[in-house]
């Protein structure tokens, strides 16, 4: 939770229901949610807005993002929200694609310090890929997953929120071709793919059994959706 004095709150209280044009990234931790909403100024000024909220007292953080690395970027980042245990802190990690620089950068907010800094190390060919905002967090990391179409390749991505250390692990084979929908899940405490193949009407469930070990990846269930979409 955000109490006492250490945090600036948001002198205002959020709805009790879901913040107006606000989305939402990935699930709470520990009761807090990560909020993120643009708006434009002009054609090409936007401004972002990203707050960490707790809906049981009605509080809310607001991150600064006027002096952020990514403030001048054009396409929105991918936001992801975790816990350190290690030095009892939340951590908010951005993950920038620059259209103008052609170059993907990621960075790290810390709430104990209210300042963001820069990650330097990590592979930016796969980083670069993500499919989609969707995350989970199990384990102390939060996992994205990136898919190159050209390269036929897919990696699920890890991010260890203490170390801010990132592993690649990559998907089965079977998950590598076009047409297809794929989903970080948790599943009975493990971590694992959901994919959704619209051309064969397909939905599958894939689920990781040696944790961040190549090839241990088996597919434990495949579902018939002809008869309509799963979402």
């Amino acid at each position: 939770t955000i109490t006492g004095d250490d945090y600036a709150i948001v002198n205002r209280r959020l709805c009790s229901g879901i913040p107006h044009n606000f989305d939402l990234h990935g699930s709470s931790v520990n009761g807090l949610v990560l909020w993120s909403r643009e708006s434009f100024s002009s054609f090409w000024e936007r401004q972002r807005m990203l707050i960490l909220w707790n809906p049981m007292i009605q509080k809310a953080h607001e991150l600064p993002t006027q002096c952020a690395p990514f403030s001048t970027c054009q396409w929105p980042p991918y936001f992801g929200l975790g816990f350190s245990h290690s030095r009892n802190d939340y951590k908010v990690v951005a993950i920038v694609d620059e259209a103008e620089t052609s170059k993907t950068t990621v960075h790290v907010y810390s709430l104990s310090t209210c300042t963001w800094r820069t990650v330097v190390e990590y592979r930016e060919d796969i980083i670069r890929q993500l499919l989609s905002d969707g995350q989970v967090l199990i384990e102390g990391a939060i996992h994205f997953v990136s898919s190159d179409c050209v390269e036929r390749r897919s990696h699920m991505i890890s991010f260890d929120v203490d170390d801010e250390v990132f592993t690649y692990i990559k998907l089965p084979t079977e998950l590598e071709l076009q047409d297809r929908h794929i989903y970080p899940v948790v599943y009975h405490e493990n971590i694992g793919i959901l994919n959704v193949d619209e051309f064969n009407h397909l939905c599958s469930l894939w689920v990781m059994e040696n944790d961040l070990v190549a090839g241990s990846w088996s597919k434990l269930y495949t579902i018939d959706i002809q008869e309509g979409p799963v979402f």
